[in-house]
């Protein structure tokens, strides 16, 4: 009985796993925090744009995010995690004229790592971030516009379309943790 306890368990959390690795969205989902540089203005301002599939720039409110110059932007993955994979493992979507940026990466939002820098779409290797910081998977991503150029309002800056993990891992939904611990005290519970 301990052993089929054990096996249903196990089995119901690597299927919630396969689950969730099949509909796990690649994209950025959540804004932590948005500082707007000088010379951006609504609609360009609006950090929701960067949620979903790059779209070119065609989204409801002007389908991206100008950081402005100097501006800087944290968002988060909320549904998995950045990892370090084979080739690239993250790809910004800067849409417009070339703009410099900078990006790093972070597991807890207090320390980040930096992971390269742009002024056009560029995907990055997060290697050196893992090596510095000994993690293994990332949850936040800051963008900083390096403002060099200084460009005109109303949409200054770094156009952020899209922010894409290309090598990333879902982080497993509280049900399924919740179905291995009740399992674990049942054991437990019988000895």
């Amino acid at each position: 009985m301990k052993l089929a306890c054990v096996l249903i368990a196990i089995f119901a959390f690597s299927m919630q796993l396969t689950v969730s690795a099949a509909v796990v969205d690649p994209y950025i989902d959540n804004v932590v925090s948005y500082t707007a540089g000088t010379n951006t203005f609504a609609p360009h301002n609006n950090p929701a744009e960067v949620f979903g599939a790059p779209d070119g720039g065609i989204g409801a409110a002007g389908g991206y995010l100008s950081l402005g110059n100097n501006g800087e932007v944290i968002l988060e993955f909320t549904d998995n995690l950045l990892v370090d994979g084979t080739g690239f493992d993250l790809r910004l979507y800067e849409i417009g004229n070339p703009d410099p940026y900078a990006i790093a990466i972070s597991h807890d939002n207090i320390n980040y790592y930096p992971i390269g820098t742009g002024t056009t779409s560029k995907s990055f290797d997060i290697n050196s971030a893992v090596l510095a910081s000994g993690q293994t998977a990332f949850r936040y991503v800051k963008i900083h516009d390096n403002s060099a150029f200084q460009t005109p309002a109303p949409f200054a800056g770094t156009d952020i379309d899209s922010i894409e993990a290309l090598n990333t891992i879902p982080i497993p939904e509280p049900a399924s943790l919740a179905l291995l611990s009740l399992s674990s005290l049942a054991l437990i519970r019988r000895r």
